[in-house]
């Protein structure tokens, strides 16, 4: 007679072999985030700061809707996050991720490069600790950074 794997050996095989595959994956992939960078960009570009702002919001526009985190900052201060809106006016030269490093000096480097940057946070929907992959990149006037965190 065979005998059916118990829960615990299944749960560790769910572990150990999806856990690491899907670190930095939960709200999209490279490409996703990638898409959502030219998007904003071209919006801030075009209709300026309060309007891309503005559509961060709008539920007819991919921005609200997206499970990617955009970030939009206006020197190293939050002016505009589709999923955490109570971060807006943080200044991130003053903030450092759970592993104590400071966000702001990453996020600057990366987004002269548009490269990505990963930062140890909370996680949007369990609050359990989740390494974030985050694009960083210039609007073309070079005066707002946008970080796309997935």
């Amino acid at each position: 007679m065979k005998r059916a794997p118990d829960l615990f050996s299944l749960l560790m095989i769910i572990v150990l072999f999806c856990g690491p595959a899907k670190a930095g994956t939960d709200f999209g992939t490279d490409e996703e985030a990638d898409a959502m960078a030219t998007r904003v960009i071209a919006m801030l570009d075009s209709a300026g700061l309060p309007a891309t702002i503005e559509a961060l919001f709008d539920p007819n526009l991919p921005f609200a809707a997206s499970p990617l985190g955009i970030n939009l900052f206006s020197g190293s201060v939050v002016v505009g996050d589709n999923r955490e809106p109570e971060m807006v006016e943080a200044d991130y030269s003053k903030n450092r991720d759970l592993t104590g490093k400071l966000f702001w000096p990453l996020v600057d480097a990366a987004a002269d490069n548009r490269e990505y940057v990963v930062l140890k946070w909370y996680h949007y929907d369990t609050q359990e600790v989740y390494d974030y992959h985050c694009l960083c990149a210039r609007a073309e006037n070079r005066d707002h950074t946008i970080m796309i965190c997935r």
